[in-house]
């Protein structure tokens, strides 16, 4: 499943709640702490990622659930800890 972490809401209304589903940062902490490895890939608005804008973090645990944070709207703080522990 892909849960889509966003304040964005009216953008993904028209993806079936089978494909995507809006989480809160809460949950999504709640369900990616502790994982023993975590993946990480990320998008930006260009090809040099130390200087071009970060527009979304996508942070799996290896299982079929992906985590995908719209940066646009959500700090990557919000999970520092968190990659960090991985």
């Amino acid at each position: 499943m892909i849960y889509l972490i966003t304040e964005q809401t009216e953008l993904f209304d028209q993806y079936s709640p089978d494909l995507i589903r809006k989480v809160n940062v809460e949950k999504a902490r709640e369900a990616l702490k502790g994982a023993p490895l975590l993946a990480l890939d990320t998008e930006t608005k260009g090809l040099d990622p130390f200087s071009c804008e970060l527009l979304c973090t996508q942070l799996s645990d290896g299982g079929s659930d992906q985590y995908v944070i719209d940066n646009t709207t959500v700090p990557l703080k919000a999970f520092k800890d968190i990659i960090e522990e991985s």
